[in-house]
């Protein structure tokens, strides 16, 4: 009865005054909607609902337009029956209209967007700030699901927890506050001030860092949730879509024409939709668009843009997309054929999806910014975001939650902490982390624990570091390997200190007895999928030498792209396999130091600077590798000479799938042991049976080509990886299937400087082709056909064919 009065208080008010009560619901679910704004035709704000899902209007009203949170935006004709509104969130906001065709004002209207986009963007301002708030959540029909009277299972207690949660709460709730900065000489920078996810404490800041969609609407295609359209207003967007004219609006005294369009061919990524376009600045005022798939799924995008200072800032964001499906059963009785009254399950689905709604606000321009807000990547979460995410939250929210936001965090936090799912977060995010595992103050490298090579047979290892909760500025390292065929125990110490987190600048040192694989193309900045491409070709390694290494280095990232790794090494280096340089005997000891650069360019991979550390939040290709090495005489050094190494990954669209282009190349200058050389292009097995030679593959070197079997002082090396199949046997199953070929060349001087070791020059075209049929097992495990062709080809097909199990690590 405690709402009783306010809502007899407005109920009377409404008679004095000469206002009409309405009453605000979801369809969905009947529940009363507060927070609701009403508008009328020139986008006044005439009201907003209470917490009864009350508001009132004057009489003269007709026509309004209302919006909230989760909802696209509805216009409503008044009267209305009983004074009751629902509003529909499956709502399918556009008229019915069959866009066929262009017409020549509707063409010349969109062009006129795309040729004013420039100078309608904030970006052509000298700098600017702005806030924003985004609140995700994912929420159900909890009044689909059948309540079970007496459950007698595990399953229908389930059932029914899941109609109770849903009745007081969502399945989801995240908020996120940014403070956003732009300059035209020092760029852009998104720092989150506060964070907060349902069911978590551990921060998960890949989540937070996760633009749905840019503000920006000036590319030829937008990514929506790890999906790409082409965008209805750019180039691209001409040969993709039909326009109409339907419509012309005044909004704020402001002439507004709307442009409805449809994608010309009906396709899964087919979008419709419409676009309010400013007579006077041709920018675009509101996006809305809706795409439907043939299996019912659903998700629609509405952007609000309004004007200031000549420019048109972003004010509003919504979107919908709908998730799985929540599964379950209802009871129901059936008589059999002997006429017995039986009971069974009827299996039905409730309907589940995902929202987001973003509002941006407090925009200045121009403002006084200081150089230092700049330093570093450009998105960045502030330290606090999560600890004092309620003293924060509060200056950027529109309107405080309601009791069934507030509920979400109480219920979905106490299921998170029963069922430990921050533990589950800590094991998905190893991948972020490069395969590193945290274990409180310290970090597990998971890709030493168990390794293989021709030489050590296994080789088991422990690899430790000082995780952030150990020290945000230093951090230590101990790693110890053993051989299970050569028994010999090795390790390394290593220590780094933080001098500029704000680009992850680090000084470091390493001391280290280890092995290490003879003439390998090795980098010190491969990221993880890299890494397992370069622990797979290790795998078949028998050229090894003993290696006692000091290092002392600096590391640093420059523009945000740009990994310098430079350092400084004294080592003292023993062959492990039969080879003798100029002559000295095979067992000598040589002392090598060098001077190492090594540059890592990724121009489309994007970071975020965290408590943690660097995060990549988004990676994708190109990437360039190069490294340079030069020999010093200083110290008792005892090689002078010069290597430069470089690879590149490259993702091209030439056909309807993705093609993978690798190049490799390198040149050594001087004279130096042979391990310095290049001979590791190869990872077959030089065995006498056919089985023996079997290994992962997957690479990106030949796989029909021992190690060592060929030896350059300079070489260059080429594949191309296609999808040319993508097989669907049953439901749900993809495999795809893959075309490779790869080819290399080198050559070699002065070879009587080495002798003892066995040895080819590669001085023809070394070839080999490849099938790869991925996703048989697991969605991971597949299988690679190989066969080496050309002038290395032996004629028996035993020698030239490979087979080998193959990871899913390509396109």
């Amino acid at each position: 009865m405690k709402n009783s009065f306010p809502l007899f208080f407005l109920l009377f008010a409404s008679y004095i005054f000469g206002q009409q009560t309405f009453l605000i619901k979801d369809k969905a679910s009947d529940q009363a909607l507060e927070q609701v704004k009403i508008y009328n035709q020139n986008r006044e704000l005439l009201s907003i609902s209470n917490e009864d899902g009350v508001f009132m209007l004057n009489d003269k009203q007709e026509l309004i337009y209302v919006e909230h949170p989760g909802f696209p935006s509805q216009s409503f004709q008044l009267p209305v029956e009983q004074n009751i509104i629902y509003l529909d969130s499956d709502l399918v906001n556009l008229r019915d209209i069959q866009v066929v065709a262009n017409d020549d004002k509707s063409l010349k209207l969109i062009k006129k967007v795309i040729e004013n986009q420039k100078r309608n963007n904030p970006k052509s301002l000298e700098n600017f700030k702005y806030k924003s708030y985004t609140k995700l959540w994912a929420d159900g029909q909890g009044d689909s699901i059948a309540y079970i009277p007496n459950p007698k299972t595990s399953q229908d207690s389930a059932q029914n927890q899941a109609k109770k949660l849903l009745e007081n709460s969502m399945l989801f709730l995240s908020e996120r506050a940014i403070s956003h900065y732009y300059d035209k000489k020092m760029g852009s920078k998104n720092k989150v001030e506060a964070a907060r996810i349902s069911g978590l404490n551990t921060p998960l800041y890949e989540l937070i860092a996760l633009q749905p969609i840019s503000t920006e609407f000036n590319e030829d295609e937008f990514n929506f949730f790890f999906r790409k359209f082409t965008n209805p207003l750019s180039l691209a967007g001409l040969k993709a879509y039909n326009y109409i004219i339907t419509d012309s609006i005044q909004q704020e005294g402001r002439n507004l024409v709307e442009v409805s369009f449809n994608t010309k061919k009906k396709e899964k990524k087919s979008l419709q939709g419409y676009a309010l376009i400013d007579l006077e600045s041709f920018a675009l005022s509101k996006f809305y668009a809706e795409n439907k798939t043939k299996a019912g799924s659903y998700t629609y995008i509405e952007m609000i843009y309004e004007p200031y200072k000549n420019v048109w800032i972003p004010s509003r964001q919504v979107f919908k997309i709908d998730a799985d499906n929540l599964s379950y059963y209802v009871k129901k009785d059936s008589i059999n054929e002997k006429g017995e009254k039986v009971e069974y399950n009827l299996n039905k689905t409730a309907r589940s999806w995902l929202n987001s709604h973003t509002t941006f606000s407090d925009f200045e321009a121009p403002v006084e910014l200081d150089s230092k807000v700049f330093k570093g990547y450009e998105s960045e979460v502030n330290k606090k975001a999560f600890t004092e995410f309620n003293e924060k939250i509060d200056s950027f929210r529109e309107s405080t939650l309601n009791e069934r936001e507030l509920n979400t965090y109480v219920k979905i936090d106490s299921i998170g902490k029963a069922q430990n799912v921050d533990r589950n977060i800590q094991l998905l995010r190893v991948i972020t982390q490069q395969a590193w595992l945290n274990f409180g103050n310290f970090d597990v490298y998971l890709l030493d624990l168990l390794q293989f090579n021709d030489y050590e047979d296994y080789r088991i290892g422990l690899n430790l570091r000082t995780s952030h909760k150990f020290s945000q500025k230093f951090g230590l390292n101990a790693r110890t390997f053993y051989g299970t065929t050569d028994k010999v125990v090795k390790y390394g110490l290593g220590a780094w200190l933080k001098v500029n987190p704000n680009n992850d600048a680090e000084v470091y040192v390493d001391y280290s007895d280890d092995i290490a694989s003879a003439a390998r193309f090795s980098h010190p900045n491969l990221n993880l999928l890299n890494t397992l491409n370069e622990r797979t070709e290790k795998s078949s390694d028998y050229l090894f030498i003993d290696k006692i290494n000091a290092q002392v280095g600096y590391r640093q990232d420059f523009f945000r792209n740009l990994k310098l790794d430079l350092s400084l090494n004294m080592a003292k280096e023993r062959s492990l396999f039969e080879y003798s340089y100029k002559d000295n005997s095979e067992d000598k000891t040589y002392k090598s130091n060098t001077l190492r650069a090594a540059f890592r360019f990724a121009p489309r991979e994007e970071s975020i600077q965290t408590p943690m550390g660097k995060f990549t939040i988004k990676g994708g290709l190109p990437t360039y590798y190069l490294k340079v090495e030069k020999g010093l005489n200083l110290l008792d050094g005892e090689t002078d000479f010069t290597r430069l190494e470089f690879s590149t990954n490259q993702k091209l669209d030439i056909f309807k799938t993705s093609t993978l282009v690798n190049l490799r190349m390198g040149k050594v200058f001087g004279e130096v042991p042979i391990w310095h050389y290049f001979g590791g292009l190869g990872r077959g097995r030089d065995k006498e049976q056919f089985w023996q030679r079997a290994r992962m593959g997957g690479s990106q070197i030949f796989e029909t080509m021992a190690q060592g079997e060929f030896i350059s002082d300079q070489y260059v090396f080429g594949s191309i990886k296609q999808r040319v199949l993508n097989l669907k046997l049953v439901k749900d199953k993809n495999i795809p299937i893959h075309m490779l070929y790869k080819a290399g060349y080198g050559s070699l001087d002065k070879k009587e400087n080495h002798t003892g070791l066995i040895y080819n020059e590669m001085d023809q075209v070394y070839q080999e082709v490849g099938l790869e049929i991925n996703n048989l097992v697991m969605k991971v495990f597949g299988l690679g056909l190989y066969y080496r062709l050309g002038a290395y080809n032996t004629g028996e097909f035993k020698n030239d064919f490979s087979v080998k199990a193959v990871f899913n690590f390509g396109i």
